[in-house]
């Protein structure tokens, strides 16, 4: 699963162009993963103030996906 910032898309992986890509998914973008079919309470997502590989607002747009409430904790 990927997660493209600024987008704040979670999709597949994206190959390095979009012939790979509709090779492979059958379009020239990968597709979007539906989070709100998740049922799994274990889900955990990990960032930080100083993470240089997410994105705050990518965090919050994954967390809004997920259905139910979710414990954060913020350090």
């Amino acid at each position: 699963m990927v997660q493209s910032y600024p987008e704040l898309r979670t999709t597949r992986y994206k190959f390095e162009s979009p012939e790979a890509n509709l090779r492979c998914y059958g379009q020239v973008e990968p597709p979007e993963y539906d989070l709100g079919r998740i049922t799994n309470r274990g889900v955990v997502i990990f960032g930080g103030n100083k993470d240089v590989g997410v994105a705050f607002e990518a965090i919050e747009a994954t967390s809004a996906q997920l259905k139910g409430e979710l414990e954060q904790s913020r350090e």
